[in-house]
Parts: C-alpha cells; sequence; structure tokens
C-alpha cells in the first residue's frame, strides 16, 4: 500500500474564518467514515464532538447579537412612534384649523404606544398594521401636522429591520470566551486527527491510505477557495 501523506498546502486552520473552519470540519468528519484504524475513528468521533460544542457556542452568540439589535430598532422606532404622537397631540391642541382636521382624521388610526409595544415578538408586526392603515390617508395631513418625515422614517427603519433581522444568517461573531475556547478545541482536534493519520502512514504501513486521499482532496478545494477569497480581497482593497 502506496504511503501517501497529508497535503494542506495553502490551508492554514489557525487562520482560517470561522464560517470557513466549521464547513472544513463537516466535511473532514463526513469523509472520516472510511477510517480503518481505532485511533483515528476516536479522533474523528472527538473532532465530531467539539465541532458540535463549537456550532452551540457560535449559535448561542449569535442569538445575543440578534438580540441586542432588534432591541436597537424597536427603541429607535418606539422613539419615533412617541414623536408621530406628540405630532398628533401638538396639531389636536394647536388651536389651527387645518392641523386639528389633520389630526382628527390621524387619531383614530393611531394605535396607542403602549399596545404597539407591550410585546417584543408582536411589535414590528402591530407597527406595520397601523403604518399600513397610516398609509390610506392623504399624504397632506401628515405634512399639515409636521408628521410626513416621521412616517417615512418609520417605514424605511422596519424595511430595514425585516432585511437584517429576518435574514441573519450571516452575522458576525464576537470572539467571546466560549466561542474561542471551542475555536481552540476544535483546531487541536483537527491537529490530533492529523497526528493520528500520520502514525498510521508511517507506522502502521499506510493503513490510512484512502482517508488521506479523500482529506487530500478535501484540504486542495479548502486552499482553492481561500486563494480565491484572497485575491477579491485584494481587489476590494485597490478599488
Amino acid at each position: 500500500m502506496s504511503n501517501v501523506q497529508i497535503s494542506m498546502s495553502g490551508v492554514s486552520i489557525h487562520r482560517m474564518r470561522t464560517d470557513m473552519l466549521s464547513e472544513l470540519v463537516a466535511k473532514l468528519v463526513k469523509a472520516g467514515g472510511v477510517a480503518k484504524e481505532k485511533v483515528t475513528k476516536e479522533m474523528i468521533a472527538e473532532l465530531k464532538k467539539s465541532a458540535t460544542i463549537f456550532t452551540d457556542a457560535k449559535t448561542k452568540e449569535k442569538t445575543t447579537q440578534t438580540t441586542v439589535l432588534s432591541q436597537q430598532y424597536l427603541d429607535t422606532l418606539k422613539k419615533r412612534y412617541t414623536a408621530l404622537n406628540g405630532c398628533i397631540t401638538t396639531a389636536k391642541n394647536s388651536g389651527i384649523e387645518a392641523q386639528g382636521k389633520a389630526a382628527a382624521k390621524i387619531e383614530p388610526k393611531f394605535i396607542k404606544i403602549t399596545t404597539v409595544f407591550a410585546l417584543k415578538s408582536e411589535a414590528i408586526s402591530k407597527l406595520e398594521n397601523v403604518l399600513s392603515s397610516l398609509k390610506q390617508l392623504p399624504a397632506e395631513d401628515f405634512e399639515t401636522i409636521g408628521a410626513a418625515a416621521i412616517l417615512a422614517d418609520m417605514e424605511s427603519i422596519v424595511e430595514e429591520y425585516r432585511s437584517t433581522i429576518n435574514s441573519r444568517v450571516d452575522v458576525k461573531v464576537d470572539k467571546s470566551k466560549a466561542v474561542v475556547t471551542a475555536r481552540d478545541t476544535v483546531v487541536k482536534n483537527i491537529q490530533k486527527l492529523l497526528t493520528s493519520i500520520k502514525y498510521a502512514q508511517d507506522c502502521l504501513g499506510g493503513s490510512e491510505t484512502e482517508l488521506v486521499k479523500s482529506y487530500n482532496t478535501i484540504f486542495a478545494e479548502t486552499a482553492t477557495t481561500l486563494k480565491f477569497m484572497a485575491t477579491v480581497r485584494a481587489k476590494k482593497k485597490e478599488q
């Protein structure tokens, strides 16, 4: 049996981006099904276990970040909604006929702030319903009470919220202690796995050659992807 060795040219697991590292580990574990030696199989099982912990840590961090960002949007929208309420109240009590009439048409469609923002999970949907109802009124009514910009701003923020929060799958994970620790364990387990494979190839007659060939394909593909990403980044810097 030929003594084929692992080739990781162009791949540094220490420097890999978090998402790339997770993808690499998933491929290594999947391809590990062809492993022959008991120690190699144990190392793959250990890598799989640490990868799960790594994923859980990242998910928790993403959830925390998303929750914080969501609250920031809600706080901003609540301030705008409060400002709109202020415009209605001021116009209603202004003594100016045009403003009073505009406020009188708008007020019935304006839901109390405490009702709209009572539950965080329902606030955006309730606000969207209110905005939809208000948009049925003539735009000049909001111009009259000085609330046109506020209304447009809220619509824009809600749209941004939907596109940002609902599709938040590429959130940058902060280097929290849990994530860093879990990542370090994954890297160490990859190294242990590669060491066990090297032992099998050097001392056990190349018994993991089939696994090595699969892994070399994975590392080669990963190296190509990393090279492409580096090229794209370089071009962006030049622009």
